[in-house]
C-alpha cells in the first residue's frame, strides 16, 4: 500500500481492555477534560492539555512523542516541525493540512498549530503514522497510547544470495505446501518519494501516441521575457493548476499557498518542458485536463524530491510551441503561456499522383493530426492559431476533394482535408510552415468500416484461408492487438499502414511477420477484443469493447513497479517483483475459466501512476484487485494477511459493495494459506478512492516478518496466494451481477 505501510502492532498493556472509537469527537462530545495515558502512565503533567480542534485531538508534539524516544526538529525559518522514529520521517508545516511522511505525500484531517508556544499536532495521524496504536473510551475522554517495545537486533545480517523472483508463470504445483525454512533476511522500506504522478489527459484510460507516420516537429521556444530571481521564503505548497478554459487564456496558471523561493525550467530533447516549484509541496490530487487551445497532449504532477522539496510540473509539449515562463508579483502564482501563432496562408497542391496542404504563419504551425469519417477526411488541427480567413473550396486532387478552412471559439483553428479515399499521409515542417503530405497506399483489396468497427477483406481480392486458423495477440496494455493470417498475403494484400480514426481503432498496420506469415497490427485507441468470422464475400475481424464481449471482467492490479519498487529486502529483492510474480500466477488461472475474463495493469516491470489505475479499470472491468505485500520495521512481530477497501458513493448501486467484496477474499486468502487473519480494514488509498467498481487491496504479507517474507519469495506459497485470491473472486462474481 505505497511507500509507507500502515501496521497495527500488539498492545504491549494487555491488560487494559476499553472499547475502541474513532479518535474524531463530535461537537457535542466535545466538552471536559481529556486524559492522555501513554503506555499506561497518565500525561497529567502536560505544560499544555490536549485540546480539540474541529473534532480532532491535538496534542503537544515534543512532550508526547519524544517521551517515547522520537526526536523532535523545529525549523523556525519554514515553520516544519519534524518527527523522526526508528524508520519513519514525519514533516508537517504549521497551519497546512498536507504532511510527508518518508516523503508520501499525505493528507491530515487538522493541521498543527501552536498554542502558548507549544506546537500541537494531530494525535491519531501522528501516532498511526508512527506505528502506535491508540484506544478511546468514550466516557470519560480518555485516550490510551500503546508505544511497542522495539529493540534493535545486536547486529545487521548478512543478506544471503537471493534470485530475483521471475514474472514467468510455470504450471501450478501439488496443492500441498511445505512451508520453507525461515531465513534471516533484512528488510529495508524504500525512502524514495511515492508521490503522485498525475497525467492529465482528454480521455482516460490514455493511450499511448498515435504513431502513424510520424512527423519530426521542430523544437520549442523558450520566449520568456522574465528572468525569475531566487527568493528565500518558507517552504510553500502547491494546490491548484487552473487550465486555459478556467484563466481563459492559452497559458497553465500553477498557484500555491505562499511565496514561491525559486523556479527551474528545462526544455529537454524530446519538447518536454520541465517546469520546478523548489520548496515546495505538490498537492495536486484532482483531474485537471488538457486544453485542445494549446500544443501540450499531457501533463504531469508530481513530489520530485524532498531534499530539497521540489514539486515539478512537466508538458509535452506538442511541436514547435513558444513558450513563455512567469511569476506573479506576490510569487504566489507561476503561469505557463504559450504564444498564439497568425496563420497567413493555406495553399492546396497536387501533381496527380500526391496532394500537399502547406500553412504558413508568423512561426512554424503546431499540427495535430486526426482522421476521422462521416464524411471521410483529415481534420489538420493548429493549436492556438489565429486563421484571418475561413474557406470551403472543391480541390481536384488525387484524394483531396474538398478544403474547409475555420476559426474555433477557443483559440483554435482547424483544416478540414475531405478526402475520396483514406492516404497515407505525413508532415514536414519548416521555419515558419508546416506541409502535410498525402501519398498512395502500399496496401490493396482490404477497407476499414467504421460504422462496424471492422477490418474487411473481400474474397474478390483472391484470398482464401481457414478464419478460425487466425492467430490472436492481444498486447492490451501497450494498446497494440495482432491478427496473424495462416498465410503469407502480400501478394494480394501489400503492405503499409491503413487509417482508421474512428476512436476505436487509430490505424492497421499490414506486414509481413518474421514467421513469414501476414500481420495485421491494430494500433487501438483504447482496449478492444477482436472476433472473426467470415460471409460468403468477406473475412471481417471486428473490433468489440471486452464489455461487450466478456459477461465478467476482473482487472487485477500487481502494486507498483518500473520506478517504484515498494518495500524491499536488502538489494535484490523488489516487493514489485514479488507483487507481479502473485498476480501472472492469478491471471493464469483466467486463462482456462469461460466465465471470467482478466486483463491486468500492467504485464512486466513498467511504472503505471496509481493515479491511473482507477479511471483504467473504470473503464475496462467489473471489479479490481489491487495486489500488495506489507512491511513494518525488519524483524518485528506483524504477520498475516489483510485485505483494504474504502466506501464508493455507488456501492449501493452496482450490487456488490466494496467492504463485502474485501470479506470475500480476505476469507479466500486465510482459509487458503492458513496465514494470520489481520481482518479487514478502511482505508483512503488513491486505487480504491477513484475506482468505481468493486474494487480491495490484498496485503498477502509482511517482507518484514522473517518467516513469513522467506514463504512470500516461495512460488509454491505464491500458487497458494493466487489459488485463494482466485477462489475470492469467483465466489465474489456469484454474489455479483455486473450491471451494465
Amino acid at each position: 500500500m505505497s511507500l509507507f505501510k500502515k501496521i497495527r502492532l500488539f498492545c504491549i498493556l494487555s491488560f487494559l481492555t476499553v472499547p475502541c472509537f474513532a479518535l474524531k469527537i463530535s461537537a457535542a462530545e466535545s466538552g471536559g477534560k481529556i486524559e492522555l495515558f501513554v503506555n499506561g502512565r497518565n500525561m497529567a503533567e502536560l505544560n499544555v492539555a490536549p485540546v480539540k480542534r474541529d473534532g480532532n485531538v491535538l496534542v503537544p508534539a515534543r512532550e508526547v512523542f519524544e517521551s517515547v524516544g522520537a526526536v523532535i526538529e523545529w525549523r523556525e525559518t519554514e515553520q516544519q516541525l519534524r518527527i523522526l522514529y526508528h524508520d519513519r520521517v514525519i514533516a508537517m508545516t504549521l497551519g497546512q493540512l498536507s504532511a510527508t511522511v518518508n516523503g508520501e505525500v499525505l493528507v491530515m484531517q487538522a493541521p498543527p498549530v501552536n498554542i502558548d508556544g507549544k506546537i500541537m499536532v494531530p494525535l491519531r495521524f501522528t501516532a498511526e503514522r508512527l506505528g502506535f496504536e491508540i484506544t478511546f473510551r468514550e466516557e470519560g475522554n480518555l485516550i490510551y497510547l500503546y508505544v511497542p517495545l522495539i529493540e534493535p537486533p545486536d547486529a545487521a545480517p548478512v543478506p544471503p544470495a537471493v534470485t530475483p523472483v521471475p514474472a514467468a508463470v510455470s504450471p501450478p504445483p501439488p496443492a500441498s505446501y511445505p512451508p520453507p525454512a525461515a531465513s534471516e533476511i533484512p528488510v529495508t522500506v524504500s525512502n524514495e518519494p511515492q508521490s503522485p504522478n498525475i497525467w492529465f489527459t482528454n480521455a482516460q484510460p490514455t493511450p499511448p501516441p498515435v504513431s502513424i507516420n510520424p512527423a519530426s516537429p521542430e523544437p520549442a521556444r523558450d520566449v520568456s521575457r522574465q528572468t525569475i530571481q531566487t527568493v528565500q521564503y518558507p517552504e510553500t505548497t502547491l494546490k491548484e493548476l487552473l487550465t486555459p478554459l478556467e484563466t481563459r487564456s492559452a497559458a497553465y496558471t500553477a498557484v500555491t499557498t505562499s511565496p514561491i523561493t525559486e523556479v527551474q525550467k528545462l526544455l529537454l530533447p524530446d519538447n518536454r518542458l520541465v517546469v520546478d516549484i523548489v520548496n515546495a509541496q505538490c498537492d495536486i490530487y484532482a483531474p485537471f485536463y488538457v486544453d485542445a487551445s494549446v500544443p501540450v497532449t499531457a501533463i504531469r504532477a508530481s513530489q520530485f524530491s524532498v531534499a530539497p522539496m521540489t514539486a515539478r510540473i512537466v508538458f509535452d509539449l506538442n511541436g514547435a510551441a513558444e513558450y513563455s515562463v512567469q511569476l506573479s508579483e506576490d510569487r504566489m502564482t507561476l503561469t505557463v503561456s504559450f504564444e498564439q501563432h497568425n496563420i497567413q496562408n493555406v495553399t492546396f497542391r497536387t501533381n496527380g499522383a500526391s496532394d500537399t496542404i502547406t500553412i504558413t504563419g508568423s512561426g512554424t504551425p503546431v499540427v495535430q493530426i486526426y482522421p476521422q469519417t462521416n464524411p471521410d477526411r483529415i481534420d489538420i488541427f493548429l493549436a492556438n492559431a489565429v486563421l484571418p480567413f475561413e474557406r470551403d473550396e472543391t480541390q481536384q486532387g488525387a484524394y483531396v476533394s474538398r478544403m474547409v478552412t475555420w476559426q474555433g471559439e477557443d483559440g483554435s483553428a482547424c483544416i478540414e482535408a475531405h478526402v475520396k479515399s483514406f492516404s497515407s499521409y505525413d508532415v514536414e515542417y519548416g521555419a515558419n510552415s508546416a506541409t502535410v503530405r498525402f501519398f498512395p497506399n502500399t496496401y490493396q483489396n482490404m477497407r476499414y468500416d467504421s460504422a462496424a468497427h471492422s477490418i474487411i477483406i473481400p474474397k474478390s481480392s483472391g484470398l482464401r484461408m481457414d478464419i478460425n486458423a487466425v492467430r490472436h495477440t492481444d498486447e492490451y496494455t501497450d494498446y497494440r492487438y495482432t491478427l496473424t493470417l495462416p498465410v503469407d498475403a502480400e501478394g494480394l494484400l501489400g503492405h503499409g499502414e491503413m487509417i482508421a480514426g474512428d476512436g476505436y481503432v487509430h490505424s492497421v498496420l499490414i506486414e509481413r511477420g518474421s514467421d513469414g506469415f501476414t500481420q495485421l497490427v491494430v494500433n487501438e485507441a483504447r482496449v478492444l477484443a477482436f472476433t472473426a468470422h467470415e460471409t460468403g464475400d468477406s473475412y471481417i475481424f471486428k473490433a468489440n469493447l471486452p464489455r461487450d464481449l466478456y459477461p465478467r471482467i476482473v482487472v487485477i492490479d500487481p502494486g507498483h513497479g518500473g520506478s517504484e519498487p515498494g518495500a524491499m529486502l536488502g538489494d535484490a529483492v523488489k516487493e514489485k517483483d514479488l507483487d507481479l510474480s502473485i498476480s501472472m500466477k492469478l491471471m493464469s488461472l483466467f486463462d482456462t475459466d469461460p466465465n471470467i475474463k482478466a486483463y491486468a495493469t500492467r504485464l512486466t516491470d513498467t511504472t503505471f501512476a496509481k493515479e491511473n489505475r482507477p479511471p483504467y479499470a473504470n473503464e475496462l472491468g467489473d471489479m479490481f484487485i489491487s495486489v500488495h505485500i506489507n512491511a513494518a520495521e525488519y524483524g518485528t512481530a506483524p504477520n498475516g494477511i489483510e485485505t483494504w477497501y474504502y466506501p464508493h458513493e455507488n456501492d449501493g448501486q452496482v450490487g456488490l459493495t466494496c467492504e463485502r467484496l474485501a470479506e470475500v477474499i480476505q476469507k479466500n486468502m486465510v482459509g487458503g494459506t492458513g496465514a494470520v487473519d489481520r481482518g479487514i480494514k478502511e482505508g483512503e488509498i488513491v486505487v480504491l478512492h477513484y475506482t468505481t467498481i468493486p474494487a480491495a487491496l490484498c496485503e498477502t504479507g509482511f517482507l518484514s516478518n522473517p518467516g513469513e517474507a522467506a514463504k512470500l519469495m516461495n512460488p509454491d506459497y505464491q500458487w497458494q496466494l493466487a489459488r485463494s485470491i482466485y477462489s475470492g473472486i469467483v465466489e465474489a462474481f456469484r454474489e455479483y451481477t455486473p450491471g451494465r
